[in-house]
């Protein structure tokens, strides 16, 4: 769960031993590198299990419809219903 928003800035090697117009011209031709404007970059965050006591320290705690995504309430319900007793067979 999103705590706080990434703030620091590691700077690579590449960036580092490169001058600036090498280092934008292999930039410009690196396949690996999606070069579309329309697409904006997603934003990195510290995590943290969820704890009850801990909700105030979460980014989006105000909502509780929207707090967890649907994806994760699934696998929720699928490991409580795993890891409950149903009936005898078990």
């Amino acid at each position: 769960m999103p705590i706080k928003e990434y703030d620091i800035d590691f700077t690579t090697w590449y960036d580092k031993y490169l001058s600036d117009g090498l280092r934008d011209k292999l930039a410009k031709y690196n396949p690996f590198k999606i070069h579309d404007s329309s697409i904006a970059k997603p934003k990195c965050y510290y995590v943290a299990y969820f704890k009850k006591e801990y909700l105030n320290e979460f980014i989006g705690h105000e909502d509780k419809f929207t707090f967890f995504p649907q994806p994760e309430r699934s696998r929720m319900v699928e490991y409580i219903c795993d890891q409950t007793r149903f009936g005898e067979g078990k």
